[in-house]
């Protein structure tokens, strides 16, 4: 795996050689013209006088030289980035920005400008604009590199920080492009699919996870519950919910699943034993939904309604779940009018 590191501060007893050798780019050189290469000779010496205050510790000096180098070349793109970057170490973040913006128009295609302007942004909590200067390193770094795993893995984990849920889906798909076993951008690309409706590509890549990890038990209890919520392949839904349950044994979403495996084969009594055990680990709308679909089963109305209606307590935007307790209801009415 390729690795980028961004905005490294070198230290040691060629440091300060290295630096200014290494940001010589930064100054417009014209040759021929004498005022400007005087400026640029000015400039270069202050950034040397910057370089070595800085590696000596004395931050305000730095600032001074790096000010200075700045002013005799207002064109030199290192003295300002160097320069944001000593205000920040500071804590003075509306400087730095200031700084950092003007480095970051003198060399547009640079990315350490942006990377240290997320910084400060961070710093200053506001994490909208730090995120889209990570978003505009990362995208120029992928663009650089459009076959790094890395780059498209941390860019869509951005987008989902964002909750740009699109974004964050387009990229783990670039993921699984490069790298078809990575099971952690499997898994997320499946779960979106299937709540998108695309059953079949789920469970395609909720497939490909498990062939990548036979253990991974996200991708374990979500295919099983998938096959369960159609009463299909329920054999093989057991096995894998088992598996899952082998990785987190606690875990009540699984328990649940198990449960309702049971139910869709007909064993209501396992199913109620499963799912009120879940019920007891995890308050959740659905566990209670399915516990009054077990009772039901198992001819007690009452604790039907009692459950379905502690789930629209939990979630009452459930318009199946009213659709059940409504029948209900008009079913317990047409008994009585009819009499036994």
């Amino acid at each position: 795996m390729r690795h980028r590191k961004i905005g490294t501060i070198l230290v040691g007893p060629l440091a300060c050689l290295i630096l200014v050798s290494a940001s010589w780019r930064g100054w417009a050189w014209e040759a021929g013209v004498p005022s400007v290469q005087k400026r640029t000779a000015q400039g270069v010496a202050h950034y040397i006088l910057a370089v070595r205050s800085d590696l000596l510790g004395d931050g305000e000096a730095a600032v001074r030289h790096y000010s200075e180098a700045a002013r005799r070349d207002p064109a030199a793109f290192a003295p300002r980035l160097r320069l944001g970057m000593e205000h920040a170490r500071a804590g003075r973040y509306d400087r730095a920005v200031v700084e950092l913006e003007r480095a970051s128009a003198l060399a547009p295609e640079d990315v350490q400008s942006r990377f240290f302007l997320a910084l400060v942004y961070s710093a200053q909590k506001d994490f909208d604009k730090a995120n889209r200067e990570y978003e505009e390193v990362l995208s120029r770094l992928v663009v650089q590199d459009p076959r790094n795993v890395e780059l498209f893995t941390y860019l869509a984990q951005l987008y989902l920080a964002q909750g740009n849920l699109l974004k964050a889906v387009e990229n783990f798909e670039r993921v699984i492009a490069l790298d078809g076993r990575d099971t952690e951008s499997l898994f997320f690309v499946a779960a979106y699919y299937l709540d998108a409706g695309r059953r079949e590509d789920a469970i395609a890549l909720f497939r490909k996870c498990i062939d990548a990890d036979p253990f991974h038990d996200g991708c374990l209890n979500s295919l099983s519950y998938t096959y369960a919520q159609h009463g299909e392949n329920l054999d093989e839904a057991l096995a894998l919910v088992t598996r899952a349950l082998e990785v987190r044994p606690d875990q009540a979403a699984y328990i649940d699943t198990l449960g309702w495996v049971y139910y869709q084969q007909g064993q209501y009594i396992e199913a109620l034993k499963e799912i009120g055990r879940a019920d007891v680990l995890l308050k959740d709308p659905e566990i209670k939904d399915h516990l009054g679909d077990i009772y039901l089963k198992l001819g007690d109305v009452d604790m039907a309604r009692r459950y379905w209606r502690l789930s629209l307590e939990e979630d009452p935007d459930q318009v199946a779940v009213r659709a059940k307790l409504n029948d209900l209801d008009i079913h317990h009415a047409l008994q009585a009018e009819t009499g036994p």
